[in-house]
């Protein structure tokens, strides 16, 4: 086997791109199935350890293959109407049906709120008035396709890509931090939200690898795994010891990083 043979590029995230995203959908439905028995009091070692070592860990992976796969999407076509169209056309119609027939149900028929309280829920109104998160996950995605094309010219030409991460994270970091100090009520209801938008961008930051093909070397494998040791470290800390980590937004970041690791050791070389 030649040098050439054995170099493992970020293209395999790409060839394994339909099983990783089954992955984490499987891993995000088990653990909200895990997290109702624990809500519901009933207490297992398997819920217990699957919180502890996997968690939302399929959020981040999930987000951030969707970043990697948008950057295919303009490199192979830079028309926005069309992209806009093709993205908006498959999020929002399934998302309307459900979306109204919920809150129909919750508003209308059971809780008696009325129709403006329904359009509140649907339209995100009440995700900032009043942390009702039920579909932040869409808001998220629906904020990410709008800045997208400038997340794609930031990262397409490959040159200083992880400057360019680092200090858009920084940025959003800080900003998450200023919101929390100076509008905390409105930061504690979409900070679901706002806590996951630097998956979504490493996603993009991926994609420009995985396109171009780049090798994968060894600094990416020391941050994942620094990283995935401080997040396995608090959550289990957590878990067993009932110890809350000394920052919940830290340890969401430091998830997004175990989700990367997690994404390259299960995809073996094609």
């Amino acid at each position: 086997m030649t040098q050439n043979e054995q170099r493992l590029d970020y293209s395999v995230l790409s060839k394994r791109r339909d099983d990783l995203f089954g992955i984490a959908i499987v891993a995000i439905v088990v653990f909200h199935y895990f997290l109702s028995c624990q809500k519901a009091h009933i207490h297992t070692v398997l819920a217990n350890e699957y919180i502890a070592l996997v968690g939302r860990v399929g959020v981040p992976i999930f987000l951030a293959l969707s970043g990697m796969g948008l950057f295919f999407s303009l490199s192979k076509n830079y028309n926005l109407k069309d992209f806009y169209k093709k993205r908006l056309v498959r999020v929002l119609i399934p998302y309307f049906i459900i979306a109204v027939s919920h809150f129909f149900v919750r508003y209308i028929l059971i809780e008696g709120k009325g129709f403006v309280a329904l359009l509140k829920g649907v339209f995100f109104v009440e995700f900032f008035t009043e942390g009702n998160s039920q579909f932040w996950f869409i808001a998220l995605i629906l904020l990410m396709y709008a800045v997208y094309p400038l997340l794609f010219k930031l990262f397409a030409s490959g040159k200083w890509n992880f400057v360019k991460l680092m200090v858009l994270i920084g940025i959003i970091v800080c900003g998450n931090f200023l919101l929390s100090r100076f509008a905390k009520e409105l930061y504690d209801n979409i900070s679901v939200m706002l806590t996951r938008i630097p998956a979504f961008i490493i996603g993009v930051y991926l994609g420009e690898k995985v396109y171009n093909k780049r090798a994968v070397q060894l600094p990416f494998w020391l941050m994942t795994l620094a990283g995935s040791v401080v997040y396995i470290f608090f959550s289990i800390r957590h878990s067993v010891l009932g110890i809350k980590p000394p920052s919940s937004v830290l340890i969401k970041y430091m998830e997004t990083v175990y989700g990367l690791l997690l994404m390259m050791v299960s995809v073996p070389k094609a």
